[in-house]
C-alpha cells in the first residue's frame, strides 16, 4: 500500500510535441497526490504530451504519454 505523505517535493517537465510548456517543482498534498494545471492553445495536426515527474528525495519517477 502506498503512503501518503504530504510535502514531498516532485521535479515534473511537460512537453507537447517535444517542446517543454511546464518545468517547475511541486509539493505532495496530504493524499499523496500532487496536480498542476495549464491552458494550451490548440495546434493544428497531432500532438503528443509527455509528462515526467521525479522525486527528489527518493529518486523515484512517473511518466505519463497521451496523444491528441
Amino acid at each position: 500500500m502506498a503512503r501518503h505523505t504530504a510535502g514531498v517535493p516532485w521535479n515534473v517537465k511537460e512537453t507537447r510535441n517535444g517542446k517543454i510548456f511546464v518545468s517547475t517543482t511541486v509539493k505532495t498534498i496530504s493524499d499523496g497526490s500532487f496536480s498542476i494545471t495549464r491552458a494550451l492553445n490548440p495546434m493544428a495536426g497531432a500532438n503528443t504530451f509527455v509528462a515526467y515527474a521525479v522525486d527528489t528525495r527518493t529518486g523515484k519517477t512517473c511518466s505519463i504519454t497521451g496523444s491528441l
